[in-house]
């Protein structure tokens, strides 16, 4: 647990094609289950900020570059993920 309803998530030596599917995966689950149990009618859905460390950053840069990779999930309607190169640009998954 990073923050209050943030979580990191490592996946070592992991492409970032495999990485985006994952995380896509997750964020399906998550969104089809059945939270009926606990609130009826309730949904839950995920925002992911996938950031990817290699030779251009560090592990300071690695988290700054997934929150703002996770800014812009949430801030493009979220339920999505959303990968931030080590350029800094944004790709829509």
């Amino acid at each position: 647990r990073w923050g209050g309803e943030e979580f990191v998530i490592l996946l070592p030596d992991t492409p970032i094609a495999m990485a985006e599917e994952v995380c896509d995966r997750l964020r399906q689950q998550v969104a089809s289950a059945d939270y009926s149990d606990i609130v009826s009618g309730l949904t839950v859905t995920l925002s992911i900020g996938l950031a990817i460390l290699d030779d251009k950053n560090d592990g300071k840069q690695l988290l700054i570059d997934a929150d703002k990779a996770l800014y812009q999930a949430k801030k493009q309607g979220r339920n999505t993920v959303i990968t931030n190169d080590s350029d800094g640009h944004d790709t829509l998954q």
